[in-house]
């Protein structure tokens, strides 16, 4: 039996994302997924050497389990790619489930790509259509995400469009994911990450175990619109997001949300003349009560990071002197207009002020140099000595040479 549209036509954004012919495989695609994957691999194998090690309980627990465990582990650091058209990280759940299937079975790693391909478009196309309204309440990477899962099992098994159909709506029959995750700044949105992965896995297999769905999934009383908070209705929307060219990578040791500010740092300490005074940094005010500093540690505070990226002039390494928290009390944070993740920074010395305006967070550019230089330095810091293995085993199964041994040598890296 085929699924039915939702009564006002809702469904049928589903529907065209089990189409795979209108799925495109471009080389500036494929460029982006090869550098999307390394950066997945070097998030994931830091995390490993940062202690979480791939024999757990999760990942004894099968294949559910182990894709969890990736999802879980690969932001073990905080560093996993980030779309900010979304305020999500597809990342850490299409990876996880595309590299988690096809360590396990060779045969389906002929899929690989296409499944990558679909589930960033899965996620960045329902996403958009929860909106901000969602995620003010809700954890976006969890809610799309586990979508995104579902759609990337479908296809990395070779599932049909019907059946692809049926595990979206069985995912999406029971997402959740509180926002209170991120803004814990504990590292609870982890597990966000985790179950995602592991519903829409679970939606996918249990398709071709004769689980039943909802069929009005989306509009209506008590439909994933009025109960998540969205604004958004699917047959309103005339285009599907790819996700591929929108995603970004998070490039510095810091939040995402502070990125630009560190940039801006280092960019004025660079060109800075005479002593001093006062740093007045300005951020969206999406963003300002997740940097000020109350909970999480530096990693979550913006005037320590702009204070570090002041005394390094290197936005990738960000250092502290003896005089650190002296330099950290001129630093004075205000909401201002402007992009989330965007940052802006007036350096007031004695010789003068001098600003510099950061709309954006970079890592979404892969064809600069400057942040190919960036993104080394970060592979480097969470992969060590392992870092240029991750880009030649990415780089092969994005490219499709030589898959099997980097399959191989990847289970080996993930071990050790």
């Amino acid at each position: 039996m085929s699924l039915v549209a939702d009564s006002q036509g809702s469904s049928h954004i589903l529907e065209e994302l089990t189409d795979l012919s209108t799925l495109v495989s471009t080389p500036e695609s494929l460029i982006r997924l090869n550098v999307l994957l390394t950066d997945y691999l070097a998030c994931l194998v830091g995390s490993v050497n940062s202690g979480h090690e791939m024999k757990n309980v999760l990942v004894d627990e099968g294949l559910i389990g182990k894709c969890s465990w990736l999802a879980l582990a690969v932001n073990g650091n905080d560093q996993d790619d980030i779309d900010w058209t979304v305020g999500a990280h597809p990342g850490s759940i299409v990876w996880s489930i595309a590299v988690g299937l096809s360590m396990k079975d060779e045969i389906k790693r002929e899929n690989f790509i296409l499944a990558a391909l679909a589930g960033y478009r899965t996620f960045a196309t329902v996403a958009g259509v929860l909106g901000a309204s969602h995620r003010s309440k809700w954890h976006i990477t969890a809610t799309a995400g586990a979508f995104a899962s579902a759609t990337t099992s479908a296809v990395l098994l070779g599932y049909s469009p019907d059946e692809h159909l049926r595990a979206l709506h069985l995912a999406g029959a029971n997402i959740g994911g509180t926002v209170l995750a991120p803004r814990d700044r504990s590292g609870a949105g982890g597990f966000n990450r985790a179950a995602a992965a592991g519903l829409g896995l679970t939606a996918t297999l249990a398709v071709r175990s004769g689980a039943q769905h909802v069929i009005e999934l989306w509009d209506g009383p008590l439909g994933v619109l009025e109960l998540f908070d969205s604004a958004g209705d699917f047959s309103k929307r005339d285009s599907l997001s790819d996700g591929v060219s929108t995603t970004s990578l998070r490039l510095f040791p810091v939040t995402g949300f502070a990125q630009a500010a560190v940039l801006a740092a280092a960019n004025l300490s660079l060109r800075s003349i005479g002593e001093l005074r006062r740093l007045d940094l300005g951020v969206s005010g999406g963003a300002i009560s997740f940097l000020d500093g109350t909970r999480g540690g530096d990693w979550w505070d913006a005037r320590s990071a702009v204070a570090s990226a002041w005394v390094s002039k290197d936005p990738t390494e960000l250092l502290r002197t003896k005089d650190f928290e002296a330099l950290r009390r001129l630093v004075h944070l205000s909401s201002i207009e402007i992009p989330i993740g965007g940052a802006s920074l007036i350096a007031t010395t004695d010789a003068g002020e001098d600003r510099e305006v950061i709309s954006a967070a970079p890592g979404r550019n892969f064809k600069d140099p400057v942040e190919g230089h960036w993104r080394n330095a970060k592979w480097r810091r969470l992969a060590g000595k392992k870092a240029e293995a991750v880009k030649e085993i990415s780089t092969n199964l994005v490219m499709d040479k030589s898959a099997e041994p980097m399959w191989r040598s990847l289970q080996e890296i993930l071990h050790h």
